[in-house]
């Protein structure tokens, strides 16, 4: 079949690295307009003018990333469903039309899917769908419509599918703009079907992925946008709304038919970081404590070795092998299977033996957070060796990504001999803001990693729910030092606040508000 190329030939484009998700927290504005000038170059300048081309202006509810779903169909175990988020206190009932006959299916307001071959339908049908909702006062209204095209018999089988590891929903049949992203994220993260290469010495791990778009994405842009460029700007809005630290090149192709695209990356490394600075010979916690230093309340004295946590309830299971792997299946809400001496295994072990010490199980969720918190924000010191110096100097290409600062192997000191070491615990937000996420997760409490700037700089956070309220959690912003002072200061300040004006959220993702601050103790 013929292909249109759409994007650069990947073996003729420099290096593009994402780094959203707050490398610079504490670095200068004239120092983060250094690095933007090497890594945002030529381009990608022109990348980035183009999708602010689009999204500037006020946007369409579905240009965002985690925007609700009005509605859509897909596979689920490759089996075809008609499914939206909840629109609130609903039930709800599908019209279905193929071929000019109409069915309506009632659906229970707890559950927000609908079978559609249990109803009679096939992957090769034309349908229209139409969602209604009914409230308490039994009035019916019209939620939201929806077209889907019928595939062949044999896209069915290629990319219905679910990927490997486990899965349950993440195959290559793309439903909606949201899955798009987090198709994304998971190839940056677990590098499906990867190939080992050599190239004047150097070594690289290339994966290509190829995709089924079954969303109407043309429909998202202003009216008189090619396909073609709507298309790009789409894999383009992925890469801008991946929220995590990662480096690639990349390319992409769409076939003729508009809806068949492979995405290729090409990665300098793998996710096992090797790496540190000597920040912590350099800088401190605890030493010269003065009054401003609050006190951290979690105890590890006590250890509750046969305590369950609510990960384990989860029937969901996928495999993981490096933290970066772990981080985004607790993200899921799947319980992760680590592989028998990994990274993963021994960090996944490592923050339930904390848990375990640190929360019971009868701990109200508020003061699990605040002891995770606690914990994280008193053991680990920020990595201000590698905002200063390392990212300045021209490692891009090679070892930048194996700072275990930008992972859960520098927040809880993992060491090269695969041993836990305090001296170690030297971290920036990105890995602090994935370990908090983690911890919270194996608790059963909802939780986002918030990826976007502070003061002008990239930087990440989290926001946590408790009883149907999000409040917002910085553990790096728990620790700060006076200009000029190489001594951190621990504070509660950020733990269960409300937004504010210092985090300014990334645009391209969705994230549950924050109006207000906890109602819970702190004492200082």
């Amino acid at each position: 079949m013929k292909k249109n190329k759409v994007s650069f030939n990947i073996k003729k484009i420099g290096l593009f690295v994402v780094v959203l998700a707050a490398l610079f927290t504490f670095a200068s504005c004239s120092l983060i307009a250094d690095i933007a000038s090497t890594l945002i170059h030529g381009a990608t300048d022109t990348l980035y003018n183009f999708i602010a081309s689009y999204f500037d202006r006020s946007d369409p509810d579905n240009a965002i990333y985690g925007s609700d779903n009005e509605l859509a169909v897909g596979f689920d175990d490759g089996v075809m469903v008609a499914f939206w988020d909840d629109y609130g206190d609903y039930s709800y009932s599908v019209r279905v039309n193929k071929a000019g006959q109409t069915s309506s299916y009632d659906v229970d307001g707890e559950s927000c899917k609908l079978n559609l071959e249990e109803a009679g339908y096939d992957y090769s049908d034309d349908l229209s769908l139409s969602l209604y909702g009914t409230n308490e006062n039994n009035q019916t209204i019209l939620l939201a419509n929806y077209s889907y095209n019928g595939i062949s018999k044999k896209h069915y089988l290629t990319y219905t599918e679910n990927m490997p590891g486990g899965w349950q929903d993440l195959d290559r049949y793309i439903a909606t703009r949201y899955e798009l992203f987090e198709m994304f994220n998971y190839i940056i993260i677990f590098q499906p079907d990867m190939v080992v290469k050599k190239e004047n010495g150097n070594t690289y791990y290339c994966s290509e992925t190829t995709l089924f778009l079954g969303y109407d994405y043309l429909s998202i842009y202003p009216q008189g946008t090619t396909i073609e460029d709507a298309y790009s700007t789409e894999i383009k809005s992925a890469i801008s709304a991946f929220d995590d630290s990662a480096g690639y090149n990349y390319s992409h192709n769409l076939e003729s038919n508009f809806v068949e695209c492979t995405i290729y990356l090409r990665f300098s490394y793998q996710a096992f970081p090797t790496l540190v600075t000597d920040t912590n010979k350099k800088y401190t916690q605890k030493s010269n404590v003065g009054l401003d230093w609050e006190t951290p309340h979690y105890n590890l004295s006590n250890i509750s070795r046969n305590r369950e946590f609510a990960i384990d309830k989860v029937q969901r299971t996928v495999a993981v092998e490096t933290s970066d792997q772990l981080y985004f299946a607790l993200k899921r809400q799947y319980k992760p299977l680590c592989k028998a001496g990994s990274n993963a295994e021994y960090i996944y072990n490592y923050m339930r033996d904390i848990l375990s010490r640190i929360n019971a199980d009868i701990t109200p969720d508020w003061a699990k957070i605040h002891y995770i918190y606690d914990y994280i924000v008193d053991t680990v010191l920020y990595d201000y060796e590698f905002v200063e110096n390392v990212i300045t100097e021209e490692k891009y290409e090679t070892d930048f990504f194996l700072y275990k600062c930008l992972y859960m192997e520098g927040v809880f000191g993992f060491t090269n001999e695969k041993t836990f070491d305090n001296n170690y615990r030297v971290a920036i937000c990105d890995g602090i803001a994935k370990a908090v996420l983690s911890m919270c997760a194996i608790e059963g409490i909802p939780v986002v990693k918030v990826s976007g700037k502070s003061n002008g700089v990239a930087h990440a956070w989290n926001k946590v729910q408790i009883q149907g309220s999000w409040y917002l959690v910085d553990a790096t912003w728990g620790n700060m030092r006076k200009a000029g002072s190489k001594v951190e200061t621990f504070s509660h300040d950020y733990l269960l606040v409300a937004d504010d004006y210092n985090h300014i959220e990334d645009k391209w993702i969705k994230y549950p508000p924050a109006p207000n601050s906890a109602p819970y103790p702190f004492d200082k």
